[in-house]
């Protein structure tokens, strides 16, 4: 009787285990997620006037979750993911002159850099939801 009872226990077990195999996402879907969560931050930071309080800071947020999401989107997204290296080397570049000679025109740079970079990153992250 034990064992009339334990086969249809196994295959219910068998079955479980194999539905959930289906539910298993691309490294991808879980590394944009990670980068949006980080981007919330870049995009809510203030810059008006002379100032980019917290950029730098919130810019190692992003650049950390990048390195992972473009270790798994290169292959897939490459093209996206160039533009957004480009994008992300200008930021850069803008916050350094906006830090080293803060004003006006130097923190415009950086909101027109940082806009570039969330653009592409939400441009990416349409894309690869698609997919999840």
């Amino acid at each position: 009787m034990r064992r009339r009872l334990l086969l249809p226990v196994a295959a219910l077990l068998v079955g479980a285990t194999a539905a959930g195999c289906g539910d298993d996402k691309p490294a991808v879907c879980t590394s944009i997620d990670q980068l949006e969560s980080s981007m919330q931050g870049l995009k809510e930071l203030e810059l008006t006037g002379t100032g980019v309080v917290g950029l730098e800071d919130q810019m190692a947020r992003v650049q950390e979750d990048y390195t992972q999401l473009r270790k798994d989107a290169k292959d897939e997204y490459g093209d996206q993911v160039a533009a957004i290296d480009a994008d992300l080397d200008k930021l850069k570049a803008a916050a350094t002159q906006a830090e080293d000679a803060p004003s006006a025109t130097t923190v415009a740079a950086v909101k027109t850099s940082r806009d570039a970079v969330v653009t592409g990153v939400d441009n990416l992250a349409d894309d690869v939801k698609s997919t999840c």
